[in-house]
């Protein structure tokens, strides 16, 4: 075969090559392109849109009596009656319990004879006095004697209305500490009387909070499983030392003593209004740093990634501010791809039920 031959095969082939390589390259191209698509991720979303809803806080706290008074005995002597038994409820100024009155009474009829008759000389010498048949000293003298005998019928009756012990206030006697016959020295404790109505409910509450707080802001208070409606009557002003909370005093009213003192209670307090979401915890992701949020896809079908803040709870999931006013929210497979990663999604067709949103 001469030269010339052989370049025309050459010339030939080429073109017939270039074509095949093409077709093989642009197989190539389209196997690559179906295998990222098949590669993309799919995942279910909502439609979420946000809704005014009011910042709340759950707090935990401890009841505790609005008033607790340790009765003390003001006189010596020995317990004569007992008049209540423990844990009873008192009225104000009720007898509790009594105390002898040993030779009392008769020291109160003594000061009363001697106050009469030092009331009677003091008018007799203010007669004599006027007629100068006694003098301004001997006036005096009188004056001073009559009110010796007034402050004497005064600490004889004090002691006679000592030997009654009676309660400060309405509220219980809680706690007795004597009985009968037991001897009791002057500031000696007998019993105890608190007031539970109104009860008041201790709170400790974090600095980046304190401010927000006002008197007579209300607040709900849950005991036992029932809410009660109560409002912040104390702010404190001084954190404790070792973990940085301020103590706040919540008060509400216990009429029929429902509620008793030291025991745990749940405070729920409301603040200003914000744009919302309402999920549930499941649909919670963490990001590597540990920032917790949720994820959203975004017009281009990457996933995003936004922090959020629970402003409130329910029985049925949260709501969280710090998302866009809509979007969509992932609820299936957000745990599976990352922050920036393109996804396949498809609207979830379970919704949330309007009982869920609106509680």
């Amino acid at each position: 075969m001469n030269r010339s031959i052989q370049i025309a095969i050459i010339i030939a082939i080429i073109p017939i090559l270039w074509i095949f390589t093409g077709i093989f390259r642009s197989s190539k191209t389209e196997e690559a392109s179906i295998k990222t698509e098949e590669k993309l991720a799919r995942v279910r979303y909502r439609t979420s849109i946000a809704q005014d809803r009011y910042r709340e806080k759950l707090l935990r706290g401890q009841t505790k009596a609005n008033r607790t008074v340790e009765l003390r005995a003001k006189i010596a002597g020995s317990i004569q009656e007992l008049l209540v038994e423990k844990g009873s409820r008192v009225a104000e100024n009720q007898p509790l319990l009594k105390i002898s009155l040993e030779d009392r009474a008769q020291r109160l009829d003594e000061a009363k004879a001697n106050f009469k008759k030092q009331e009677a000389d003091y008018k007799a010498y203010q007669t004599l006095n006027a007629k100068k048949f006694a003098s301004d000293t001997e006036l005096a003298t009188k004056k001073a004697e009559l009110e010796l005998s007034r402050a004497n019928l005064q600490r004889a009756e004090l002691e006679l209305d000592y030997t009654v012990v009676k309660a400060p206030f309405k509220g219980v006697f809680d706690s007795r500490f004597v009985e009968v016959g037991d001897l009791v020295s002057v500031g000696q404790p007998l019993g105890k009387v608190i007031e539970i109505d109104p009860l008041k409910v201790e709170v400790p509450v974090a600095e980046d909070l304190i401010g927000n707080l006002k008197l007579n802001q209300l607040a709900t208070v849950k005991v036992y499983g029932k809410s009660h409606e109560g409002k912040i009557t104390f702010i404190g002003s001084d954190s404790e030392a070792a973990t940085r909370m301020f103590p706040i005093e919540v008060t509400l009213p216990n009429p029929n003593h429902e509620v008793v003192s030291g025991v745990t209670a749940e405070v729920q307090l409301t603040f200003e209004k914000v744009l919302a979401h309402f999920i549930t915890p499941a649909l919670l992701a963490l990001k590597e740093d540990g920032e917790m949020g949720v994820k959203f896809i975004n017009e281009e079908n990457t996933t995003v990634f936004y922090p959020v803040e629970i402003i409130s709870q329910t029985d049925k999931g949260m709501w969280v501010k710090g998302l866009p006013p809509q979007g969509r929210l992932m609820t299936v497979g957000q745990d599976y791809v990352t922050v920036g990663q393109k996804v396949d999604p498809l609207e979830d067709t379970e919704k949330l039920d309007s009982v869920e949103v609106a509680s």
